[in-house]
Protein backbone atom coordinates (compact mmCIF):
# COMPACT_ATOMS: atom_id res chain seq x y z
CA UNK A 1 0.00 0.00 0.00
CA UNK A 2 2.66 2.50 0.91
CA UNK A 3 4.27 2.31 -3.03
CA UNK A 4 1.23 3.15 -4.22
CA UNK A 5 0.97 6.13 -1.85
CA UNK A 6 4.51 7.49 -2.34
CA UNK A 7 3.40 7.15 -6.38
CA UNK A 8 0.14 9.29 -5.92
CA UNK A 9 2.77 11.96 -3.76
CA UNK A 10 5.39 12.20 -6.16
CA UNK A 11 2.89 12.27 -9.26
CA UNK A 12 0.47 15.31 -7.00
CA UNK A 13 3.65 17.22 -6.50
CA UNK A 14 5.21 16.59 -9.81
CA UNK A 15 1.51 17.71 -11.25
CA UNK A 16 1.71 21.07 -8.55
CA UNK A 17 4.90 22.30 -10.45
CA UNK A 18 4.08 21.50 -13.67
CA UNK A 19 1.06 23.96 -13.30
CA UNK A 20 3.11 26.19 -11.39
CA UNK A 21 6.06 26.59 -13.85
CA UNK A 22 3.07 27.13 -16.58
CA UNK A 23 1.54 30.29 -14.86
CA UNK A 24 5.46 31.69 -14.40
CA UNK A 25 5.74 31.15 -18.03
CA UNK A 26 2.97 32.72 -18.95
CA UNK A 27 3.72 35.69 -16.78
CA UNK A 28 0.79 35.20 -14.18
CA UNK A 29 2.40 35.59 -11.22
CA UNK A 30 4.22 38.93 -12.31
CA UNK A 31 2.23 41.07 -9.59
CA UNK A 32 2.92 38.31 -6.68
CA UNK A 33 6.86 38.22 -7.91
CA UNK A 34 6.83 41.88 -7.88
CA UNK A 35 5.51 42.48 -4.35
CA UNK A 36 8.13 39.57 -3.18
CA UNK A 37 10.91 41.27 -4.86
CA UNK A 38 9.86 44.94 -3.44
CA UNK A 39 9.22 43.37 -0.02
CA UNK A 40 12.95 43.01 0.17
CA UNK A 41 13.88 46.75 -0.86
CA UNK A 42 14.60 49.09 1.86
CA UNK A 43 11.48 51.90 2.30
CA UNK A 44 13.69 55.11 1.67
CA UNK A 45 15.75 53.78 -1.35
CA UNK A 46 13.41 51.13 -3.45
CA UNK A 47 16.84 51.08 -5.89
CA UNK A 48 18.88 49.90 -2.78
CA UNK A 49 18.11 45.86 -2.73
CA UNK A 50 18.53 45.41 1.21
CA UNK A 51 18.11 41.87 1.65
CA UNK A 52 21.39 41.56 3.16
CA UNK A 53 21.21 43.79 5.64
CA UNK A 54 21.07 41.13 8.45
CA UNK A 55 22.84 38.28 7.08
CA UNK A 56 26.54 40.46 7.60
CA UNK A 57 27.35 38.45 10.69
CA UNK A 58 27.16 35.32 8.20
CA UNK A 59 29.14 36.01 5.44
CA UNK A 60 32.49 36.73 7.10
CA UNK A 61 32.14 40.97 6.44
Amino acid sequence: MWPIFFLLVAGGLVLGFRLLAEEVIEGDTTGFDRAVLIAFRSAGDPTNPSARRGWKKWDGM
